[in-house]
């Protein structure tokens, strides 16, 4: 189970960096908790397939706002107005955690192999679509 504090830095941080890139605030989704909870406790670092829903992973970060602070950091390596990105291994968490057409998150973490938390965050309707990113992934208002 996330605990409130866990929920609300989590919202809150993605919901910091969104308006950047006028994208409307996310809401907290218990289904995208449950199913990000799920995927954490397996405790394998490795994307889920076929779920409909976009997600990010994180390994190794003592909170969620240092994850998600780094997911934010591939900001600075994108190229906007792209159809889609050349390196979309470089910048895929900060373009899903922007992505104007998702509304909804979920995130959860467990703890794995000695200690390590796992952080697992779930979007929805999921980003990273691709042909779509000039649409959805806007510059940084000034």
């Amino acid at each position: 189970m996330v605990v409130a504090s866990y929920a609300s830095a989590s919202l809150d941080r993605h919901n910091l960096y969104r308006p950047r890139h006028r994208a409307q605030p996310l809401r907290w989704s218990d289904s995208l908790t449950a199913d990000a909870q799920a995927w954490a406790n397996r405790c394998v670092f490795e994307h889920a397939s076929g779920t409909g829903q976009g997600e990010n992973l994180a390994w190794g970060y003592n909170d969620p706002v240092s994850a998600i602070d780094a997911y934010y950091a591939e900001s600075s390596q994108y190229t906007y107005g792209q159809p889609s990105p050349s390196n979309f291994e470089a910048v895929g968490h900060f373009t899903q955690m922007v992505w104007l057409a998702s509304t909804d998150l979920g995130c959860a973490v467990a703890s794995c192999n000695g200690g390590q938390l796992f952080h697992v965050c779930r979007y929805y309707p999921a980003g990273n679509v691709w042909g779509q990113f000039a649409d959805n992934v806007l510059p940084p208002s000034t």
